[in-house]
């Protein structure tokens, strides 16, 4: 089985988890995964799969097999299953811009840099009087804490 076939399998492991991915990169031998837990999973396109970051243990047990296996195609008995997009996890959005998965909190997107507004829950910064969602722990104009 391709390693861009297993991405679909990794993804859809890793949900089950309350493991998300933020962000994916298409590299000339696999495709690499960010994810919600500071971790990094790589599918190659041979299938191997690499876990990396700071939560090992919690991806692997997420992965199960895909993450210490690879299965070539004349041993995979099931289609690799069709692309669904997943909800995003409560407290994430995605750019309108560019997609990126963003926090919630956030006011610009890390990505590409667009303004995502302030949510209907504001109030005057007491330093500077800009508009600050109640959301935030400091004002992004002054720095004043709230």
């Amino acid at each position: 089985m391709s390693g861009t076939n297993r991405v679909d399998e990794v993804r859809a492991a890793l949900h089950a988890a309350d493991i998300y991915v933020l962000d994916q990169a298409d590299l000339a031998h696999g495709i690499r995964l960010s994810l919600s837990n500071d971790g990094i999973v790589t599918v190659y396109n041979s299938g191997k799969v690499l876990v990396q970051g700071m939560h090992q243990d919690a991806t692997k047990a997420a992965l199960g097999e895909l993450g210490t296996s690879t299965r070539s195609a004349a041993s995979a008995k099931v289609a690799p299953a069709a692309s669904t997009p997943l909800a995003l996890p409560h407290g994430w959005r995605s750019c309108p811009q560019c997609e990126q998965l963003l926090s919630t909190t956030w006011r610009h997107c890390i990505k590409c840099g667009t303004d995502l507004g302030l949510s209907d829950d504001t109030e005057p910064c007491s330093a500077c009087i800009e508009p600050v969602d109640r959301a935030w722990s400091c004002c992004p104009a002054c720095g004043d804490a709230l």
